[in-house]
């Protein structure tokens, strides 16, 4: 929302907006409309950011998506060949794909990031993946992805984010 904006989502410095798909695999439009609306809020009041309303399309399957299966990938390619975005945030990437019997999760994963790879040399835009975290043992977490060990072979760039234990607020 940020990017899309006009403001780099970490410093919250000016920065040429640009165009953005969403696609959450995880939550229903609605949801995520609102969340944006409420983070929105929140930088407009502490970063005193202009009015301003998100424009970028919001792609829902709650359900997830097989991007396995032909159906899926037409479908995803379609969404991005018609909004042409600048950025794509896309996840959770769990629920991206569902192995056959007897394919194992990195081979899949393999296969589903070298569909991503093809489809951001063929549009020219970047990806925002979203991949979960296993829950901790209480005192730590780790922050590596969850799943597959592609994940964590696979970006050129990895944020994790942790929420401050004094204030609540995310930290990068």
């Amino acid at each position: 929302v940020c990017a899309e904006a006009g403001l780099h989502p970490f410093t919250r410095h000016e920065s040429p907006p640009i165009r953005t798909l969403t696609m959450d695999l995880e939550n229903k439009r609605r949801a995520m409309t609102d969340s944006f609306r409420l983070a929105l809020r929140s930088i407009q009041a502490r970063d005193g950011m202009a009015d301003w309303q998100p424009k970028g399309p919001v792609w829902e399957a709650p359900g997830g998506m097989n991007l396995l299966d032909g159906r899926d990938r037409r479908r995803l390619t379609e969404a991005i060949r018609r909004t042409r975005p600048d950025l794509v945030f896309f996840g959770p990437v769990y629920k991206s794909f569902r192995p056959t019997a007897g394919m194992k999760d990195d081979s899949a994963a393999l296969e589903v990031t070298g569909f991503f790879d093809e489809l951001r040399a063929r549009f020219n835009f970047g990806m925002w993946i979203e991949a979960h975290a296993p829950f901790g043992d209480g005192s730590q977490r780790d922050l590596r992805p969850i799943g597959t060990v592609a994940w964590q072979r696979w970006p050129e760039y990895g944020k994790n984010f942790r929420r401050d234990d004094r204030s609540g607020a995310l930290s990068v």
